[in-house]
């Protein structure tokens, strides 16, 4: 999932009243806590996605009776299907194993999130199919801009509000599909 995906995925859950945010930027750090628990043969978004889950345990303040790790998984070819298990697994061997990984399955339309699984599912598949068409539109103009960095400016500013209307509690879900492709024109 791309950087915008996740920030549209976490104001959809902002929306149904679950303070989320996505995982930092991976950076040296996320690689060198990965090296400490992975061994190399894993792809590399599971080795990005299990050190970012590290470099947010090693924030001051960070009390795992306060935190959840959103970690879906899938069927099919990838390994996706595995990451829930691994990381359960990497947080038990670093002694993080009362962290709690929440991991619907699409195997049952992720109905084990419960009664808001439909909403959970409505509002990420916003948040995502609309992250994705910014992130095609940056891809589009970043070539062509006359002032360096415009394009990656004007893409953050356009995810922000889009994700600020998908957050936003007033509006029913019902109605909320005029207000977001308001926010996308």
């Amino acid at each position: 999932m791309s950087s915008g995906g996740s920030e549209a995925f976490a104001a959809g859950f902002r929306y149904l009243g679950i303070d989320s945010k996505p995982t930092p930027e991976g950076d040296e750090r996320t690689y060198e806590l990965a090296g400490k628990c992975t061994s190399g043969d894993e792809c590399l978004p599971a080795r990005v996605t299990i050190g970012n889950l590290l470099r947010v345990i090693e924030q001051p303040g960070f009390d795992p009776s306060k935190i959840a790790f959103f970690m879906p998984t899938a069927g099919g070819p990838c390994r996706f299907g595995q990451y829930s298990p691994f990381t359960q697994q990497v947080m038990e061997e670093m002694g993080h194993g009362e962290v709690l990984i929440v991991s619907p399955t699409s195997a049952d339309g992720y109905a084990s999130l419960g009664e808001n699984a439909g909403d959970v599912v409505k509002l990420g598949w916003w948040g995502l199919v609309a992250s994705d068409a910014f992130r095609k539109m940056l891809h589009i103009y970043r070539p062509y801009e006359t002032v360096a960095g415009a394009a990656d400016e004007a893409h953050a500013k356009a995810l922000k509000l889009f994700c600020d209307v998908l957050a936003d509690r007033s509006e029913p879900l019902g109605k909320k599909i005029d207000s977001l492709a308001g926010a996308i024109s």
